[in-house]
């Protein structure tokens, strides 16, 4: 074999390996290739969040802002922890570096094993808006506690605050 022809199989291996690196996001911990949103099976874990739907009682409104009333973070996981327990659920938020960019991976997992999952941006105050470290990371947690708030609303199926504009009516 010719020294081209092996330059030529290294360059090709080489662009491969970029090709698998590229594929799985910034640091390599989730591929979009393989990035799953629920297990092969969702019966049960379908007719669990059902239930939990149904039994789930009214939220109380403990803060409020931008013109509505709102349960908070702390206050919706609190309120809706003996609903999961009593139709087997269970939530979890992780984050992770995605094409440079941190995600919030929200995932309910049922007791037989399966699970949905969902994943959410989470959008920083740039070190040079907020060169204090106290404070940066103060709003790095409100952005957490936020993000937080709207993907577990999302993955359940619920909604916990009172804007001033719905019509709870419907």
């Amino acid at each position: 074999m010719e020294n081209n022809e092996k330059v030529l199989i290294g360059l090709r291996h080489i662009a491969k390996q970029l090709d698998e690196v590229k594929d799985m996001g910034s640091c390599g911990k989730v591929s979009y290739k393989t990035w799953e949103t629920q297990s092969s099976e969702i019966d049960l874990i379908s007719a669990a969040l059902v239930k939990f739907q149904g039994s789930l009682t009214a939220f109380g409104f403990d803060s409020q802002g931008y013109n509505f009333k709102y349960a908070s973070y702390p206050a919706i996981r609190a309120h809706i922890r003996p609903f999961l327990k009593d139709n087997s659920l269970a939530v979890n938020h992780t984050e992770d570096w995605q094409d440079g960019m941190m995600m919030i991976i929200t995932t309910l997992y049922h007791s037989s094993g399966q699970w949905i999952r969902g994943k959410a941006p989470l959008f920083l105050p740039s070190r040079q808006e907020i060169p204090n470290n106290k404070e940066y990371y103060q709003e790095y947690g409100k952005a957490v506690s936020y993000v937080k708030r709207y993907a577990l609303e999302n993955i359940l199926g619920i909604k916990a605050d009172k804007t001033e504009d719905y019509d709870y009516s419907k």
